[in-house]
């Protein structure tokens, strides 16, 4: 294994009914509140009035700062910097899936130091301080309640969709995960949803180049396999809880650095699916991963097959005695089975053209180049994994 340090100061809240707390673990930290949170869904649920009756039952002051959309916007987020700095908020609250979280640690980092969130996307910067940031998750997928990472679509300048770690700073200081909270979030949604979780419990697990690290695959395919269990009974039976609540605890295991520590590797997919969704802002990041992931794998088996083989055996139960095949068969089963559950088969199917992927491939080669990923996906590569996909 590679050497690695692994820290993580995220005290997670788990469990029905615990969205009540969030007063009393925001009072911990603060007493004026930015509550940072999505489009509609929020209010529609009720759980808004929930979150902020719970903080003024605390003693929390509540501004609101709605309007984050699904792959979140530099400007918004710039927008509630200046908005918590004007108000004099010494606390921001997140209620929402990894967007809203998203731009709350934009939030949280530039009001906290001064620090423009895309120095830091962008340029290598990290946050020095932070205002201290509470989560309520609302959908879990991106895993952003469980880490110091977070993405942004810069749509002032570039264009480009940034994801990057800001640092200690923005950990959370409290997440809480109330499974109840999901109950209203469509199977399809959810299939989306998985696409994430699988993506990001697989990308270092394909990419290491360390030969022998049996704790880390059992773990990574054990959670991958889970997420498929899951996933399935919620389609089952979309009002269940059970299948929602391990869900959620499986999305926060898949993204908070434990699985893949000692692997190494890189995370091709999120860099090619940062440039689709960067160019089609409507398309779901889960959406374009549920195509991206596979369509990657499928390509990437032809070429170092050890580990996508590994995978389609254990995993898809491939029984395939060459280790290429296999490995394209498991990339297979793996598009099957989230199109089996909403997931795209196609470009078509995202409403993309042929013709829209060399913008889709020029956009995530920008963004190679901060990843330090420039030499191994050039944009000529990039091209040729997505047109796979058509």
């Amino acid at each position: 294994m590679k050497n690695f340090i692994y820290y993580n100061p995220v005290k997670v809240v788990f469990g029905k009914g615990t969205a009540s707390q969030v007063g009393e673990e925001t009072a911990r930290h603060g007493r004026k509140a930015l509550l940072v949170y999505g489009q509609s869904s929020l209010k529609k649920s009720g759980y808004f009035d929930r979150i902020a009756a719970s903080l003024k039952a605390a003693g929390v002051e509540v501004v609101e700062f709605g309007g984050v959309q699904a792959n979140p916007l530099l400007s918004h987020a710039r927008k509630g910097i200046a908005l918590a700095q004007s108000s004099g908020c010494d606390v921001v609250v997140a209620a929402g899936g990894g967007s809203v979280l998203d731009s709350a640690k934009g939030i949280a980092g530039g009001a906290g130091c001064g620090i423009d969130p895309w120095e830091v996307l962008n340029n290598g910067k990290t946050f020095t301080a932070a205002l201290p940031l509470v989560t309520v998750l609302t959908v879990p997928a991106a895993g952003s309640e469980m880490n110091c990472g977070f993405v942004l679509t810069d749509d002032v300048a570039s264009g480009i969709k940034g994801g990057g770690y800001g640092g200690t700073p923005v950990f959370p200081k409290t997440s809480i995960l109330d499974p109840e909270t999901t109950l209203t979030v469509s199977p399809h949604y959810m299939t989306y949803a998985c696409a994430d979780v699988m993506s990001h419990l697989v990308e270092f697990y394909f990419t290491s180049t360390e030969e022998w690290t049996p704790v880390q695959n059992r773990v990574i395919e054990g959670l991958f396999l889970s997420a498929m269990e899951c996933l399935t009974a919620i389609h089952a039976d979309p009002a269940a809880y059970a299948p929602r609540e391990a869900f959620m605890w499986n999305a926060t295991l898949a993204w908070n650095g434990l699985p893949p520590c000692g692997l190494g590797g890189a995370t091709p997919s999120h860099l090619i699916e940062h440039g689709l969704s960067g160019v089609f802002p409507k398309i779901a990041h889960g959406e374009g991963l549920a195509l991206i992931q596979p369509t990657w794998l499928r390509w990437f088996a032809a070429r170092s097959p050890a580990r996508p083989a590994r995978f389609a055996r254990a995993v898809f139960g491939v029984d395939i005695a060459c280790d290429t095949l296999a490995g394209i068969e498991g990339a297979r089963r793996y598009l099957d089975f989230l199109a089996r559950f909403g997931g795209p088969r196609n470009f078509g199917a995202c409403g993309v053209q042929a013709s829209d992927l060399d913008a889709v491939a020029r956009d995530a080669a920008k963004l190679a180049q901060v990843w330090g990923m420039a030499a191994d996906y050039p944009e000529a590569l990039i091209k040729e994994i997505l047109t796979m996909g058509v």
